[in-house]
């Protein structure tokens, strides 16, 4: 194991490799929404929109690793395949609290890490190995015990088959594109077993140096697209994404949240020409400090100190 500064420095002269990367957002998946009510599609979108942010968190990790160590995290090369991975420390990073607790299992292979001559991030390439699941569970503590006296949990679980984080320095300078795709089981008392495919592209404004992850990092969504199937069908799939001001992303602590975002989907009116507009049903989504309002639906954030980097109890 290399110690975190020599870790960092190897890291600079990573290059991408040739590797075939299968992401599970381009499978074509006829999903129906059958089972899934307006709540349900909200509760997995509030779990897609923290997908979504999560590579902020994963990044600041691998470019900064005190800020990493300060999360139970940790980077180790290989000695014989010179692959770098960042995982949790003991391999799971744990949070419990009274009222709930969860398990969030990092563990990323390193595919590229490219900077340019001023020490600033170009690309970025994350995966999970095939043997080595991603593995994330939430609970949440009912208060009440059953007959043996052994405490009741509500809880979650997620196991990522594949996941493919991708951070890219684009032809704009200073915007970056961010692409998540990411295919996983999860199983809960409620929901039962399912798949869930999902296919995330956003923005980033950064200027790709490791001091300027402490400030703000402005988002854009451009495109999200989720199939979940199993027990209970359900797909998010919007042809129109507009943000008049990017959501501002802190990673510190915790990951914060706060901004707006309009996801819409083009309303099919047969009798219409092609000269009539179209029209699009528009949901609207507000986070404020990671907590997330969809019309009158809400899934709260936990307090930062004790926050989960992606909650899958907004799913219960």
């Amino acid at each position: 194991m290399l110690t975190m500064t020599a870790v960092a420095t190897t890291l600079v002269a990573c290059q991408p490799k040739d590797v075939t990367i299968t992401k599970p957002g381009d499978a074509n998946v006829n999903s129906k929404n059958t089972g899934a009510n307006s709540t349900e599609l909200n509760k997995l979108l509030s779990v897609a929109i923290e997908r979504q942010i999560e590579p902020l968190y994963l990044l600041k990790a691998i470019l900064n690793p005190q800020y990493a160590q300060s999360q139970g995290l940790e980077l180790t090369t290989d000695a014989n395949t010179q692959v770098t991975t960042l995982s949790a420390v003991n391999g799971l990073k744990k949070i419990d609290t009274p009222a709930y607790s969860s398990e969030y299992a990092v563990r990323y292979e390193i595919q590229a890490l490219v900077k340019d001559a001023n020490d600033h991030l170009t690309l970025l390439i994350l995966k999970n190995k095939a043997t080595e699941f991603i593995q994330t569970a939430g609970y949440i503590k009912t208060g009440k015990k059953d007959k043996s006296g052994k405490e009741i949990l509500t809880n979650i679980s997620s196991k990522a088959a594949t996941e493919f984080i991708s951070i890219k320095l684009t032809q704009t300078p200073g915007v970056y594109s961010v692409e998540v795709a990411r295919s996983e089981e999860t199983n809960s008392a409620a929901d039962k077993k399912n798949s869930i495919m999902s296919a995330i592209v956003s923005t980033i404004e950064w200027d790709g140096s490791i001091a300027a992850l402490d400030n703000d990092i402005p988002m854009k969504l451009k495109a999200l697209k989720v199939d979940r199937i199993g027990y209970k069908n359900a797909s998010l799939k919007y042809d129109q994404i507009t943000t008049a001001d990017p959501i501002l992303v802190k990673v510190g602590t915790c990951l914060s949240a706060t901004g707006s975002v309009t996801l819409g989907v083009k309303i099919v009116d047969k009798k219409a020409d092609k000269m009539t507009p179209v029209k699009f049903n528009n949901t609207v989504v507000n986070l404020n400090d990671s907590s997330i309002e969809i019309g009158l639906f809400e899934s709260v954030a936990k307090d930062c100190a004790t926050r989960p980097v992606v909650d899958l109890t907004r799913m219960l």
